[in-house]
């Protein structure tokens, strides 16, 4: 492996004075390759990181939470370079400890609650576990002593403000917890004093039945943006740290079911599922953008030709790492959770590699938090995507908060970064009342068409149908290359169903196959004679003979495809991944699977 990294190395090391673009380490083409680049990914990222200004401190005098120096001295550590700097950082009169838990102003800025001092925890952690014996005595006694402000078994879950009793947020309590936990086995190693011994003051079990609650019901923050780098930032904490082989193993189980689910859900990096929090985040425009998962996974895969070749000035902006300096949200989200990814010991199993460089056709179904769905559907080119089911959260001040169905949509593997370029339907008009579950193999359909900018060269019209040809000569260099679609779409007639429902619904059909396209579109046009209804048991003949029936009526919630049977093994349920609440199974394309089940003390 050393032989084959060599070049590689050497190369990245001449580059990383001018730009740190991850992108001059080739994207990798296989599973092999991927994990053979990962110290090459990992060196990048750390050299980046260790340029990083020591000049923020947790809201001093401001919003910011110092996490970008403190990235920047995890860096050093690891480098072993810069350290009496880091040592006058974490002794800085400035460097004082805050308040955990959610920081929120209301009325105006007459009621504040500065929170969120848990997100300056986990970097602390991370200084206290890899900083002992590499910066000061006195550095390391004031992170551990005053720095590090949780300790003990006194679990924080709540916070005040304007005297009501709150629960806080999964994230910030998740982040507390895990830093406390860590913290109490520093503390019983040197004082041995037993209440700080998490084995017996009982924090082993909270820990453990804490992490459970997330394997057996999902997370509550589903896919946030940006929450969830937090979150799975905390696990890798817990994996790395955790001494007690339980909660190690409950930690890299989360884990692999979060990067599984990726895998099944992604195509070249991008994906849009249904998530929660942050409601400005709804239909970002960019499939990749503020979703941090994605820039773990480019660590870890390193599987971004998404951002090469001639989408690179647009997609560049994201991940292209460039000088230290460089303040654009977007490079921060991306430049933050790869690094936390690349200074863990974690990496996903083999399979999790596999079901994203040798995939195979597959279909899975999550039941996730909330009552909210997602349903996915994936082969080697691309994705159908269920946007899943809009759960309105209580109170109504919640609504930031909300669980947000996405389009049912079209993912192509290799190209196509915006929604705009998207084939999708975007659902009701309302947000409110969007269910966007209707996926099947190389179908889907739903409220409200999308259809991009295509030239019509590329475009046979028939009635209600269109065909787009992305085989022919010069239509076949955009995201859908290589592909042919069929979409039937139907104005509602009604003007008044028009405002309250949708404009049109319709269906699409997807082929990558060697069919020519005169006879996918004769296919379906001579097997498709009626027009469809915006009712139940509507029948569709796909091009290959294939009878679809679904449901254009479907209740909330509720699947639209009829007849297709999928394993029945809990909320994760499909082809090549299964979840119950005591068991997970992950299949690779190849047919070898691994089975976990839930840890017991």
């Amino acid at each position: 492996m050393l032989k084959t990294l060599a070049p590689l190395l050497i190369f990245t090391s001449t580059v990383f004075a001018t730009r740190f673009d991850i992108r001059q380490i080739p994207p990798s083409t296989s599973v092999e390759d991927a994990l053979n680049k990962l110290e090459a990914r990992k060196e990048l990222l750390v050299n980046r990181w260790a340029k990083k200004s020591l000049d923020q401190f947790p809201f001093y005098q401001s919003e910011n939470k110092g996490l970008t120096s403190l990235g920047g001295a995890v860096a050093r550590i690891i480098k072993g370079e810069d350290i009496e700097a880091v040592n006058d950082y974490l002794l800085d009169e400035r460097f004082q400890p805050g308040l955990v838990g959610t920081r929120i102003t209301l009325a105006g800025g007459l009621i504040k609650r500065k929170g969120d001092y848990d997100f300056a925890l986990q970097e602390l952690i991370r200084i206290a576990y890899l900083g002992k014996g590499v910066i000061s005595d006195k550095a390391y006694e004031r992170v551990i002593h005053e720095l590090i402000n949780v300790k003990g078994t006194d679990h924080y879950t709540h916070f005040r403000i304007a005297g009501i009793r709150k629960l806080d947020t999964e994230n910030h309590i998740l982040m507390t917890e895990a830093a406390r936990y860590l913290n109490n086995q520093i503390h019983f190693k040197l004082t041995g004093d037993e209440k700080l011994d998490n084995s017996k003051n009982g924090f082993d079990e909270w820990m453990l039945d804490h992490l459970e609650y997330f394997f057996v019901n999902g997370l509550s923050e589903i896919n946030s943006k940006p929450y969830a780098g937090y979150t799975i930032a905390t696990f890798l904490n817990l994996y790395d740290f955790a001494e007690r082989a339980e909660i190690k193993e409950a930690a890299r189980i989360l884990l692999e079911y979060l990067n599984m689910k990726y895998a099944m859900e992604s195509a070249g990096n991008r994906r849009y599922p249904t998530f929660r929090r942050q409601y400005k985040r709804y239909m970002e425009e960019r499939l990749d953008l503020y979703d941090s998962h994605n820039a773990m996974m480019m660590y870890w895969i390193g599987n971004y030709h998404a951002l090469m070749g001639d989408e690179a000035p647009r997609a560049g902006e994201v991940f292209t790492f460039g000088s230290p300096d460089e303040k654009k949200p977007e490079d921060l989200y991306g430049d933050r959770f790869s690094f936390n990814a690349a200074i863990s010991t974690y990496i996903p199993s083999r399979i999790v590699y596999e079901n994203i460089f040798e995939v195979t056709e597959s279909f899975q179904m999550y039941q996730l938090y909330h009552d909210a769905f997602q349903v996915v559907y994936k082969t080697q080119d691309y994705v159908l995507s269920g946007g899943g089911v809009h759960r309105k959260m209580w109170p109504k001040l919640s609504f930031l908060n909300n669980v947000l169905a996405v389009p049912t949509i079209i993912i192509p593997e290799k190209k196509g970064t915006t929604l705009s370029e998207m084939f999708y339907f975007l659902g009701r008009n309302k947000k409110r009342h969007r269910s966007n579950l209707c996926v099947g193999k190389n179908f889907i359909c739903g409220l409200n068409v999308h259809i991009p900018k295509v030239n019509e060269a590329c475009v046979e019209r028939e009635g209600e149908w269109s065909f787009y040809n992305f085989k022919k000569e010069g239509c076949n260099q955009g995201a859908y290359a290589g592909m042919m679609l069929a979409v039937y779409t139907r104005e509602l007639k009604k003007k008044c169903e028009r405002k309250r429902i949708a404009k049109d619904f319709g269906l699409m059909e997807i082929n990558n196959s060697e069919m020519s396209f005169s006879d996918f579109k004769n296919n379906i046009l001579s097997a498709n004679t009626k027009r469809f209804e915006r009712k139940d048991n509507q029948k569709y003949i796909m091009s290959i003979g294939k009878e679809v029936v679904f449901n254009m009526r479907a209740k909330k919630g509720e699947y639209n495809i009829k007849g297709l049977r999928l394993n029945n093994f809990g909320r994760v349920r499909g082809t090549h991944h299964m979840m119950n609440e005591n068991t997970m199974i992950s299949y690779s394309p190849n047919g070898y699977f691994e089975e976990v089940t839930w840890p017991e003390l």
